[in-house]
């Protein structure tokens, strides 16, 4: 039996931010998938489950992606803005 890849759990963990939990979530899907494929037989007729599971795989990274990238500008936006308050004050208490 393929592993189900825990997409809306993934999702929710990122909605609340959660990284430590969706990277977890991924690493025992990962770990499962694994185990699986080392003791599988696979056949022809499996192939089309393990293709809609890469699938999902490749959705789920491709909004991870995005998640980091905005993630990213976020960071680099708030250091810019420290600078900018770094510099205010640096002026204003001379």
């Amino acid at each position: 039996m393929i592993p189900k890849l825990p997409v809306e759990a993934v999702r929710r963990a990122m909605s609340e931010g959660d990284w430590e939990a969706s990277s977890n979530l991924l690493a025992t899907h990962d770990a499962a998938v694994q185990r699986t494929l080392e003791s599988a037989t696979l056949t022809a007729e499996d192939l089309s489950q393990w293709q809609s599971l890469l699938v999902e795989q490749l959705e789920l990274l491709a909004e991870l992606q995005v998640a980091r990238d905005q993630t990213g500008q976020r960071l680099r936006e708030m250091a810019q803005q420290r600078r900018g308050m770094n510099a205010y004050l640096r002026g204003a208490l001379g």
